[in-house]
């Protein structure tokens, strides 16, 4: 190690000794727990599992020695705080510290194992891993643990100024390979060349591999987001040509005699669908479906393939930043020592700071999908106590003084409320078939009102009591139209011969069922609140009028 720049006062002396045990103490935490949490019986162990694991044993071995900082240090060394220990206490930290070198090198295999899960998806890429993750160990174990043992022997283990590494003994010797061959080095002879071959080469050449897999994950990524983003603006195009000839002139007179029934009914009516005429329809809106059936299939598959795809990119960045923050400052200290020749306190506690804290970055990386997860689920649970209040809560009504025009409207507005809050909770429980039906209410009373948004007075009443009959008309054919279409695709899907084949396409047409499920979900809870304000405003209206 190249001379300090000046003799340590006391303070920079205990500073030194004490800071590297507290954050290697954070780091011993961090990778302890990753360890034990992946080791688990119950768990089932992936590639990603397994390497997180090598890389914090690893850590463990390297925080273990820096945690021990000054102590292993002969106590008759100068200058140091804190140092009660011996040539061989010095050798055996040197030696659990060199071979934390595979921290770093770990690093590289876990991006190698990003870059082939996010390039060839979640299933392929276990079969390509299976062939290189055994590789992806040995590399790292078998070159920290040689060095380490090559270290021992070439008594390279020697104290520095505030814990023992490969170091020449004493300090400031001249080296061989510096001097024509000839040294007054009594240990660790060399020790600054082997500084460069054992620790300063595979690091750097490790953040860089790991630099360059993290560029390709990105533009792979990138390149994917761009395509589905294409993809669905045509998608989006067509969707909204078919819904301009749903919205002719000969579909909205259709809506309007469908209404008629409800205008002439009393308060105490219930407004039922016309299964007769709803039924009419289902033959053609499934074939309508069945011709965009392959398209929104392929659609949904990029979608969660670029979903998937994100979300790991996402974690290997974490990862690839907790690597920077704690080796960065490695590389400018030997960089600073070989320009220079000169050791700088500032320099040394920054890397006294950094360098114990790999298994605590490592560790908030790991638990960040669980705290993901948490608040997803906190964000249901709220959404879930929103619904059993809005339940709870007095219906909307028109305060008509029973007014049969007032008090129908008002019966419209609180339909479709209760479309939206069953929408809502049905696409939260699952329950598929009902969030499809309700959704195609909410839609129908969407495009009628819209037709009728310049009539006034009891006119506007009357459209919206018709929207809502439509809706609810529409309730059953939607229903059924779902239920044909995934009976077809089940039957599609059964009568393949490969049971996996079936099984992978059940599951693409279930998620794609879902998808759409909640893209309408969605839409339908945006204007809501709008329609909800429309019929309010009519029940005012025609209640000023009379």
């Amino acid at each position: 190690m190249a001379p300090f720049n000046g003799i340590p006062t006391y303070e920079q002396q205990v500073a030194l000794a004490i800071v590297p045990k507290v954050t290697s103490a954070l780091s011993i935490f961090g990778s302890g727990f990753i360890t034990f949490d992946a080791l688990l019986p119950h768990k089932v162990r992936s590639s990603y599992q397994r390497l997180l694991v090598g890389m914090s044993i690893c850590d463990l071995s390297m925080s273990g020695g820096i945690f021990m900082s000054t102590w292993p240090m002969p106590r008759d060394v100068p200058n140091v705080f804190g140092n009660v220990g011996n040539v061989q206490t010095c050798t055996a930290q040197g030696f659990f510290e060199q071979f934390g070198v595979s921290t770093v090198m770990y690093s590289g295999s876990l991006s190698i194992y990003y870059l082939i899960t996010i390039r060839n998806g979640r299933f392929k890429s276990q079969q390509k891993l299976q062939k290189y993750e055994l590789w992806l160990h040995i590399i790292p174990l078998v070159f920290g643990f040689g060095t380490a043992i090559a270290s021992l022997a070439l008594n390279l283990f020697n104290y520095g100024l505030w814990d023992c590494w490969i170091a020449p003994y004493p300090q400031g010797c001249e080296e061989s390979w510096r001097n024509n061959g000839s040294t007054t080095c009594l240990r660790g002879d060399n020790a600054s060349l082997y500084q460069w071959l054992f620790d300063l080469v595979p690091k750097w050449t490790s953040i860089l591999i790991v630099t360059v897999n993290m560029v390709l994950v990105y533009i792979f990524v990138r390149n994917q987001e761009i395509l589905l983003e294409r993809w669905s603006s045509r998608t989006v195009g067509s969707r909204m040509v078919n819904r301009s000839s749903q919205n002719s002139p000969g579909h909205t007179s259709f809506a309007k005699k469908r209404c008629n029934n409800v205008v002439n009914a009393s308060p105490a009516d219930e407004i039922s669908p016309n299964m007769n005429q709803s039924q009419e329809r289902i033959t053609g809106r499934t074939t309508q479906r069945g011709s965009q059936s392959w398209r929104r299939q392929q659609q949904h598959q990029a979608r969660r393939q670029v979903s998937f795809s994100r979300q790991i990119a996402q974690q290997s960045y974490l990862y690839v930043g907790a690597l920077y923050i704690t080796w960065l400052p490695v590389i400018v200290l030997r960089g600073i020592q070989l320009a220079s020749g000169v050791t700088y306190y500032w320099l040394l506690l920054w890397v006294a700071l950094s360098i114990p804290m790999h298994g605590f970055w490592n560790l908030l990386v790991y638990l960040r999908p669980r705290w993901l997860q948490k608040r997803r689920e906190q964000m249901m649970k709220r959404l879930n106590a929103e619904q059993r209040d809005s339940d709870a809560g007095e219906p909307l009504n028109g305060n008509g003084g029973g007014a049969p025009a007032g008090e129908v409207v008002a019966r419209v507005a609180t339909y479709i409320k209760e479309l939206s809050a069953a929408a809502a909770s049905a696409l939260i429980e699952g329950d598929l078939p009902e969030a499809l039906e309700t959704n195609s209410n909410l839609n129908e009373v969407l495009e009628v009102e819209e037709e009728e948004d310049e009539e006034s007075g009891k006119s506007n009443g009357g459209t919206a009591t018709k929207a809502a009959t439509k809706a609810t008309d529409e309730a059953l054919s939607t229903a059924k139209a779902a239920t044909e279409i995934a009976a077809t695709q089940t039957n599609d899907a059964l009568s393949l011969i490969d049971a996996g084949n079936a099984l992978e396409y059940a599951a693409t047409t279930t998620a794609q069922a879902v998808d759409e499920a909640f893209d309408s979900t969605t839409e339908a809870l945006g204007i809501t609140g709008e329609a909800v304000g429309d019929a309010m405003t009519t029940t005012m209206s025609v209640l000023g009028r009379w």
